[in-house]
Protein backbone atom coordinates (compact mmCIF):
# COMPACT_ATOMS: atom_id res chain seq x y z
CA UNK A 1 0.00 0.00 0.00
CA UNK A 2 1.13 3.42 -0.89
CA UNK A 3 0.40 6.60 0.69
CA UNK A 4 -2.19 8.84 -1.03
CA UNK A 5 -1.25 12.04 -1.50
CA UNK A 6 -3.36 15.02 -2.49
CA UNK A 7 -3.58 19.18 -3.33
CA UNK A 8 -4.29 20.72 -0.48
CA UNK A 9 -6.75 23.28 -2.24
CA UNK A 10 -4.27 24.56 -5.03
CA UNK A 11 -1.50 25.55 -2.44
CA UNK A 12 1.69 24.74 -1.89
CA UNK A 13 1.38 22.40 0.95
CA UNK A 14 1.18 18.47 0.81
CA UNK A 15 -1.62 17.04 2.55
CA UNK A 16 -2.04 13.02 3.30
CA UNK A 17 -4.89 10.71 3.78
CA UNK A 18 -4.33 7.86 5.32
CA UNK A 19 -6.65 6.31 7.89
CA UNK A 20 -10.33 6.86 8.35
CA UNK A 21 -12.43 8.73 11.46
CA UNK A 22 -16.43 9.32 11.09
CA UNK A 23 -16.02 12.86 9.99
CA UNK A 24 -18.71 13.32 7.37
CA UNK A 25 -22.15 13.62 9.05
CA UNK A 26 -24.96 13.05 7.05
CA UNK A 27 -27.37 15.95 7.42
CA UNK A 28 -30.62 14.57 5.86
CA UNK A 29 -31.37 11.75 7.54
CA UNK A 30 -35.13 11.67 6.61
CA UNK A 31 -33.91 10.97 3.35
CA UNK A 32 -32.12 8.03 4.33
CA UNK A 33 -34.08 6.29 6.53
CA UNK A 34 -32.77 3.10 4.77
CA UNK A 35 -29.33 4.35 6.85
CA UNK A 36 -30.82 4.94 9.95
CA UNK A 37 -32.76 1.48 9.98
CA UNK A 38 -29.47 0.12 9.90
CA UNK A 39 -28.33 1.70 12.87
CA UNK A 40 -30.99 0.74 14.88
CA UNK A 41 -29.40 -1.75 17.19
CA UNK A 42 -27.34 0.86 18.72
CA UNK A 43 -28.66 2.57 21.49
CA UNK A 44 -26.80 5.46 22.00
CA UNK A 45 -23.47 5.14 20.38
CA UNK A 46 -21.51 2.69 17.65
CA UNK A 47 -20.30 1.92 14.69
CA UNK A 48 -22.28 -0.24 11.71
CA UNK A 49 -21.84 -0.95 8.03
CA UNK A 50 -24.18 -0.14 5.79
CA UNK A 51 -24.12 -0.74 1.89
CA UNK A 52 -20.18 -1.44 2.23
CA UNK A 53 -19.31 2.22 4.19
CA UNK A 54 -18.60 2.12 7.94
CA UNK A 55 -20.78 4.54 10.31
CA UNK A 56 -21.12 5.88 13.64
CA UNK A 57 -24.35 6.70 15.16
CA UNK A 58 -24.00 9.11 18.18
CA UNK A 59 -27.41 10.25 20.35
CA UNK A 60 -26.89 14.11 21.32
CA UNK A 61 -28.01 15.08 25.00
CA UNK A 62 -31.32 15.77 23.54
CA UNK A 63 -31.82 12.69 21.92
CA UNK A 64 -31.16 13.56 18.52
CA UNK A 65 -29.46 11.13 16.14
CA UNK A 66 -26.62 11.50 14.63
CA UNK A 67 -24.54 9.27 11.92
CA UNK A 68 -21.16 10.11 10.50
CA UNK A 69 -19.56 8.27 7.63
CA UNK A 70 -16.08 7.06 7.99
CA UNK A 71 -14.01 9.46 5.63
CA UNK A 72 -9.96 9.41 5.33
CA UNK A 73 -8.19 11.46 7.55
CA UNK A 74 -5.92 14.26 6.60
CA UNK A 75 -2.56 15.48 7.46
CA UNK A 76 -0.63 18.47 6.82
CA UNK A 77 2.98 17.57 5.16
CA UNK A 78 5.31 19.94 7.90
CA UNK A 79 9.05 19.15 7.32
CA UNK A 80 9.20 15.64 7.91
CA UNK A 81 6.13 14.98 9.41
CA UNK A 82 2.66 14.98 8.95
CA UNK A 83 0.12 16.89 11.59
CA UNK A 84 -3.62 16.27 11.54
CA UNK A 85 -6.01 19.00 10.72
CA UNK A 86 -8.36 17.98 13.26
CA UNK A 87 -8.74 17.05 16.80
CA UNK A 88 -10.65 14.17 19.06
CA UNK A 89 -12.40 14.71 22.29
CA UNK A 90 -12.13 13.61 25.53
CA UNK A 91 -9.61 12.03 26.72
CA UNK A 92 -7.22 12.83 30.05
CA UNK A 93 -3.18 13.38 29.86
CA UNK A 94 -3.22 10.74 32.39
CA UNK A 95 -6.74 10.24 34.24
CA UNK A 96 -7.34 10.59 37.78
CA UNK A 97 -7.58 7.42 38.51
CA UNK A 98 -4.53 6.15 37.72
CA UNK A 99 -2.56 8.85 40.16
CA UNK A 100 -3.72 7.54 43.66
CA UNK A 101 -0.33 7.58 45.63
CA UNK A 102 2.46 9.13 45.71
CA UNK A 103 3.39 10.61 42.43
CA UNK A 104 2.76 6.55 41.21
CA UNK A 105 6.11 5.92 42.64
CA UNK A 106 7.61 8.26 41.70
CA UNK A 107 6.35 8.76 38.19
CA UNK A 108 5.54 12.61 37.75
CA UNK A 109 1.77 13.19 37.01
CA UNK A 110 2.72 14.65 33.61
CA UNK A 111 5.27 12.38 33.12
CA UNK A 112 4.65 11.90 28.69
CA UNK A 113 6.47 8.59 28.77
CA UNK A 114 4.21 7.06 30.84
CA UNK A 115 0.85 8.83 29.98
CA UNK A 116 -2.27 7.52 29.53
CA UNK A 117 -2.52 9.32 26.14
CA UNK A 118 0.55 7.77 24.27
CA UNK A 119 0.04 4.36 25.29
CA UNK A 120 -3.41 4.92 23.70
CA UNK A 121 -2.72 6.37 20.68
CA UNK A 122 -0.11 3.70 20.15
CA UNK A 123 -1.68 0.86 21.67
CA UNK A 124 0.56 0.00 24.22
CA UNK A 125 0.06 -1.63 27.47
CA UNK A 126 0.43 0.92 30.13
CA UNK A 127 -0.31 -1.13 33.35
CA UNK A 128 3.28 -0.93 34.17
CA UNK A 129 2.52 2.98 35.46
CA UNK A 130 -1.03 2.31 36.57
CA UNK A 131 -2.64 3.18 33.43
CA UNK A 132 -5.00 1.10 30.99
CA UNK A 133 -3.62 -2.06 28.79
CA UNK A 134 -4.18 -0.30 25.53
CA UNK A 135 -2.68 -3.46 23.43
CA UNK A 136 -4.08 -3.79 20.55
CA UNK A 137 -7.25 -1.38 20.95
CA UNK A 138 -5.57 1.72 20.79
CA UNK A 139 -6.18 4.72 18.18
CA UNK A 140 -3.37 3.23 16.05
CA UNK A 141 -5.22 -0.05 15.77
CA UNK A 142 -8.92 1.11 15.58
CA UNK A 143 -8.30 3.79 12.65
CA UNK A 144 -5.66 2.54 10.76
CA UNK A 145 -5.74 -0.15 8.94
CA UNK A 146 -2.64 -3.13 9.14
CA UNK A 147 -1.02 -2.15 5.96
CA UNK A 148 -1.60 1.35 7.07
CA UNK A 149 0.23 1.01 10.00
CA UNK A 150 3.23 -0.56 8.15
CA UNK A 151 3.79 2.76 6.12
CA UNK A 152 4.35 4.71 9.72
CA UNK A 153 7.87 5.11 11.07
CA UNK A 154 8.80 4.42 15.06
CA UNK A 155 10.04 7.79 15.86
CA UNK A 156 12.62 9.09 18.37
CA UNK A 157 10.46 11.97 20.34
CA UNK A 158 12.19 14.43 22.11
CA UNK A 159 10.83 15.35 25.41
CA UNK A 160 14.40 16.75 26.68
CA UNK A 161 14.56 21.08 27.74
CA UNK A 162 15.71 21.06 23.92
CA UNK A 163 12.21 19.92 23.14
CA UNK A 164 10.30 23.40 25.03
CA UNK A 165 9.37 26.69 23.48
CA UNK A 166 10.45 28.41 26.63
CA UNK A 167 12.84 26.93 28.63
CA UNK A 168 13.25 29.44 31.17
CA UNK A 169 10.91 28.05 34.25
CA UNK A 170 12.01 24.37 33.45
CA UNK A 171 15.13 22.20 34.20
CA UNK A 172 15.80 18.60 33.30
CA UNK A 173 13.77 17.43 36.69
CA UNK A 174 10.65 18.77 34.96
CA UNK A 175 11.31 16.95 31.82
CA UNK A 176 10.94 13.26 31.16
CA UNK A 177 12.82 10.29 29.18
CA UNK A 178 12.94 10.35 24.96
CA UNK A 179 10.05 7.62 23.71
CA UNK A 180 9.92 5.82 20.24
CA UNK A 181 6.54 5.58 18.94
CA UNK A 182 5.18 6.07 15.97
CA UNK A 183 2.26 8.00 17.04
CA UNK A 184 2.78 11.36 18.93
CA UNK A 185 1.72 14.83 20.98
CA UNK A 186 3.40 17.67 19.66
CA UNK A 187 5.85 19.24 21.95
CA UNK A 188 5.67 23.33 22.44
CA UNK A 189 8.48 23.96 20.62
CA UNK A 190 7.09 22.22 17.37
CA UNK A 191 3.59 23.62 17.69
CA UNK A 192 5.25 27.50 17.69
CA UNK A 193 7.60 26.44 14.65
CA UNK A 194 7.61 27.86 11.63
CA UNK A 195 9.62 25.55 9.69
CA UNK A 196 6.44 23.23 10.83
CA UNK A 197 4.00 25.76 9.61
CA UNK A 198 2.81 27.54 12.98
CA UNK A 199 3.15 30.86 11.87
CA UNK A 200 0.63 32.60 13.52
CA UNK A 201 -1.77 31.72 16.21
CA UNK A 202 -4.76 30.81 14.05
CA UNK A 203 -2.58 28.05 12.22
CA UNK A 204 -2.44 25.97 15.57
CA UNK A 205 -5.94 26.10 15.91
CA UNK A 206 -7.94 22.98 15.42
CA UNK A 207 -11.57 22.07 15.17
CA UNK A 208 -12.76 19.15 16.84
CA UNK A 209 -14.22 15.65 15.24
CA UNK A 210 -18.22 16.46 16.36
CA UNK A 211 -19.20 12.72 16.14
CA UNK A 212 -17.75 12.10 19.52
CA UNK A 213 -19.75 15.59 20.82
CA UNK A 214 -22.36 16.65 18.28
CA UNK A 215 -23.44 19.77 20.51
CA UNK A 216 -19.73 20.65 19.65
CA UNK A 217 -19.81 20.74 15.89
CA UNK A 218 -16.92 22.91 14.19
CA UNK A 219 -15.79 24.13 17.74
CA UNK A 220 -11.83 25.54 18.32
CA UNK A 221 -10.13 22.33 19.89
CA UNK A 222 -8.30 23.01 23.10
CA UNK A 223 -5.93 19.91 22.59
CA UNK A 224 -2.71 18.38 24.67
CA UNK A 225 0.71 18.89 24.17
CA UNK A 226 3.15 16.38 25.03
CA UNK A 227 5.41 19.58 26.95
CA UNK A 228 5.26 19.49 30.78
CA UNK A 229 3.29 23.11 31.91
CA UNK A 230 5.59 24.93 34.88
CA UNK A 231 2.80 25.78 37.17
CA UNK A 232 5.49 26.77 40.29
CA UNK A 233 6.42 23.38 41.58
CA UNK A 234 3.58 21.60 40.63
CA UNK A 235 4.33 18.50 38.19
CA UNK A 236 0.75 17.90 37.25
CA UNK A 237 -0.02 20.31 34.86
CA UNK A 238 0.83 19.76 30.68
CA UNK A 239 0.59 22.37 27.85
CA UNK A 240 -2.52 22.78 25.38
CA UNK A 241 -3.31 24.83 22.65
CA UNK A 242 -6.29 27.23 23.27
CA UNK A 243 -7.60 29.77 20.97
CA UNK A 244 -3.94 29.50 18.88
CA UNK A 245 -1.77 30.10 22.47
CA UNK A 246 -0.31 27.50 25.09
CA UNK A 247 -1.97 27.20 28.72
CA UNK A 248 -2.11 24.85 31.62
CA UNK A 249 -4.22 22.16 32.01
CA UNK A 250 -4.44 19.41 34.72
CA UNK A 251 -3.35 15.70 33.14
CA UNK A 252 -6.63 14.24 34.37
CA UNK A 253 -8.60 17.25 32.72
CA UNK A 254 -10.89 14.77 29.75
CA UNK A 255 -10.20 17.25 26.59
CA UNK A 256 -9.29 17.03 23.42
CA UNK A 257 -5.72 15.58 21.51
CA UNK A 258 -4.46 15.49 18.29
CA UNK A 259 -1.16 13.81 17.05
CA UNK A 260 1.58 13.45 14.14
CA UNK A 261 3.49 11.14 12.59
CA UNK A 262 6.47 10.21 9.84
CA UNK A 263 6.22 7.79 7.33
CA UNK A 264 9.06 5.43 7.01
CA UNK A 265 11.63 6.02 4.50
Amino acid sequence: MKAHYVSSDNHLTDILKLGSYPTLEITDLESNQALVTASSSIEFYGDFTYNGNKYRKAVDNNDQVHIYKFEPLVFRKASDMFICTIAFSNRAFTPATSLSGSLRNGIKANDYSKSEIRAYLNGLNGSSYKVDDFTNKGFINEYFTSSERDLIANTNVDNSLSSLHDTSEFNEYNMCSNTTNRLFLLSSKEVYSEELGFSRNLSRDLKIASCETPSRKNVSACYWLRSPAAVGSNNDNVQTIIAGSSSAYSVSTATNYSFAFKLKA
